[in-house]
């Protein structure tokens, strides 16, 4: 009976441990496949990771480079405010402009010094608001207020005398 009991207890035995093996087996595969999820999902996150990146550096070459372009537009623009009066096909004699810059780029008197000389009659004589603009560029809200005020007929000539009294100067404003 002893050795009956003992086959019947390394039969029990041999059972529970293929039971444990099995179960381990079975633990091995679910510990391989979520390593293998892991795996996919590390990758995944560095692939995203390496497109965010790509994506950012294409960004900020796309905007330092528009940075770039508007930074040579606006020079250009301000050289080209400048220059503008010397360039052949300006309609207008570059000694009778006058650079202001801001809210306007010129005044120009056309004909004054020529009116001033008995050349040419007052109604020759043009006093023109100008501003050059380059590319898409627009009129400024300042610019369009005063292109008004102009097609208003709001523009005026205003002399203004500095009298001194008690050693202060005062002005007189003369129509």
């Amino acid at each position: 009976m002893t050795i009956n009991l003992l086959i019947l207890l390394v039969i029990i035995l041999a059972i529970a441990l293929f039971l444990v093996i099995k179960q381990l087996l079975a633990l091995k595969q679910v510990i391989s496949q979520q390593a293998i999820t892991v795996a996919t999902a590390e990758q995944r996150m560095a692939e995203q990771q390496l497109k965010h990146v790509e994506e950012l550096d294409s960004a900020v070459a796309k905007a330092r480079k528009k940075s770039l372009d508007a930074q040579r537009n606006f020079v250009r623009g301000q050289v080209g405010e400048h220059f503008t009066p010397f360039m052949p096909d300006f309609p207008y004699n570059p000694t009778a402009c006058q650079f202001l810059g801001k809210p306007i780029d010129y005044v120009i008197f056309q004909n004054v010094s020529e009116c001033v000389e008995g050349l040419v009659g007052i109604s020759e004589v043009q006093i023109i608001l100008a501003d050059v603009k380059t590319g898409n560029s627009r009129l400024t809200k300042s610019q369009e207020v005063i292109k008004k005020a102009i097609a208003n007929g709001q523009v005026y000539f205003r002399e203004f005398r500095l009298k001194e009294a008690d050693n202060n100067f005062r002005i007189i404003v003369n129509s």
